[in-house]
């Protein structure tokens, strides 16, 4: 079964690893990197959230993420690929897919995240295709392997850094690249959005009611009762923070500023399909790829 452009296969597989994500989260989330508090709020629900379509993921953007990584990979000689920040499987099985769908192997990938929770479900996603991965619990920033990959690739995950780290983040991708190699994102911009975004308690109660709803309407059960289902969103609405990209230019020069340049930069102004707090903020959603030039040096355009 493939995955690629198909979400009742997606959904499957999904319904299949939320039990697991359920249960490691209880043993294997220490980190404090959320809000200063154990991360099984989130890693413990986010499978379930993903199946229900509460959330942004990497699967709901297969489209974009299936055109630039099959045409990479057919194109440009991509043997190494680092998933920097996973909440599951999901980035992780674009490149995979992406492979498949050229019938080549897939390339080399190292995921790397604070917690073992997401590490372990890339492991089992991992075994379930039938290729390897390299797993690493710890803070990207700590990576010592300048000019290691071709592609660094990651979903969103902008908004876990305050603006003052930011740079840090982008700078030390330029690091991690080779020469010509690129990042692969998508990244909402949300302008006029205080630094540090919540639920309020208003979008909390749209977010169980629509969560219950869609558990409801599941046309598979779900491992997990109706009030543990309630009991987890609660946690999540009440502990969730997120670090707002304040508009397409601060993202676009967060890259330039780093001596990348902008292979494309595409700007969709629909609205989220979500319930969680960017969806009450006016704002866009940009897809781009960043390439590290040929020649030069982070900080320092060429």
């Amino acid at each position: 079964m493939t995955e690629r452009g198909d979400p009742r296969a997606v959904r499957a597989l999904l319904l299949e690893s939320a039990p697991l994500a359920h249960r490691w989260a209880s043993r294997h989330c220490v980190s404090s990197v959320y809000g200063n508090a154990s991360c099984r709020w989130y890693h413990g629900i986010w499978q379930y959230l993903a199946a229900l379509d509460l959330v942004s993921t990497p699967w709901r953007e297969s489209e974009f993420f299936q055109e630039v990584l099959t045409g990479l990979l057919r194109d440009e000689a991509i043997e190494t690929v680092l998933v920097s920040g996973a909440s599951d499987y999901a980035m992780l099985a674009q490149v995979h897919e992406a492979a498949r769908h050229l019938e080549q192997s897939t390339p080399r990938c190292v995921v790397i995240d604070t917690c073992e929770t997401p590490l372990l479900l890339n492991r089992w996603y991992a075994d379930r295709k039938e290729f390897p991965v390299e797993t690493r619990a710890g803070d990207v920033l700590l990576i010592d392997a300048p000019a290691s990959f071709d592609l660094v690739c990651t979903h969103a995950f902008l908004g876990n850094f305050p603006v003052d780290r930011r740079k840090a983040l982008v700078t030390h991708w330029y690091r991690l690249l080779k020469p010509g190699g690129r990042v692969v994102s998508i990244n909402r911009v949300r302008p006029g959005a205080p630094t540090l975004t919540r639920f309020t308690p208003e979008q909390a109660d749209e977010f169980r009611k629509n969560a219950a709803v869609a558990a409801r309407g599941s046309s598979e059960p779900l491992e997990i009762g109706e009030q543990a289902l309630d009991e987890a969103v609660r946690r999540y609405t009440r502990t969730y923070v997120s670090h707002p990209v304040s508009s397409e230019g601060e993202l676009a020069s967060l890259f330039t500023d780093c001596g990348f340049r902008m292979e494309r930069f595409d700007v969709d102004e629909s609205r989220p399909q979500s319930g969680g707090p960017s969806s009450s903020i006016a704002g866009t959603r940009v897809r781009f790829v960043a390439r590290r030039p040929l020649h030069g040096h982070p900080g320092k355009p060429a």
